[in-house]
C-alpha cells in the first residue's frame, strides 16, 4: 500500500505552494473537489458512532467542499502519534491566531476556542487518496 503521509507531503509541497489553479487544473477542478466530498461523506456515515471520536455537526443547506475533513478525538496527540506510525498524516490545521506573537496583545480568555483548538484534528480526504486508502485510514480510527 501506498504511503498516504509520502502522498500528502508531495500534494502539498508541489500543489498548495501554487495559489493559483493552473488551467489544466480547472478542467478537473469539479471531478476533484467531487472526491473530496465523496471522501468526507464516506468518514461521516462510518465515524459516526465511534468512541473517542466527535464528528463536528455540519450544515444540511450546505455542502462543503471537505478540502479537510476535521474532528475532535480525545488525547489528540498521542492520535496523531499513532496515525503516524502507521503511515498516515495528521494536522492541528487550527490553531488560536491570538496565541501567535503578532497578536499576544489581543489574547483573551475564550474557553470554547481553547477546548476547540486542544482536541481538533484533520485527517487525509484529499482527491488523490483511492477507497483503500480511506478505508485503511477508518479502521486505524475505529482501532485507536
Amino acid at each position: 500500500m501506498k504511503s498516504i503521509l509520502i502522498l500528502m507531503s508531495i500534494f502539498l509541497l508541489t500543489s498548495c505552494s501554487d495559489q493559483n489553479l493552473s488551467k489544466l487544473e480547472m478542467k478537473y477542478v469539479d471531478e476533484l473537489i467531487g472526491k473530496h466530498v465523496r471522501n468526507a461523506r464516506k468518514y461521516d456515515e462510518v465515524l459516526v458512532d465511534q468512541l473517542n471520536i466527535s464528528l463536528i455537526p455540519k450544515n444540511n443547506d450546505s455542502i462543503s467542499s471537505s478540502w479537510l475533513y476535521t474532528m475532535h478525538v480525545e488525547n489528540r496527540d498521542h492520535f496523531m502519534s499513532y496515525m503516524s506510525a502507521n503511515g498516515v498524516a495528521t494536522s492541528k490545521v487550527h490553531e488560536r491566531n491570538d496565541l501567535h506573537d503578532a497578536f499576544s496583545d489581543s489574547l483573551v480568555d475564550l474557553p470554547g476556542v481553547t477546548q476547540f483548538c486542544e482536541t481538533q484534528i484533520s485527517v487525509p480526504v484529499g482527491w488523490w487518496l483511492e477507497d483503500t486508502d480511506t478505508d485503511y485510514i477508518v479502521n486505524l480510527i475505529k482501532s485507536y
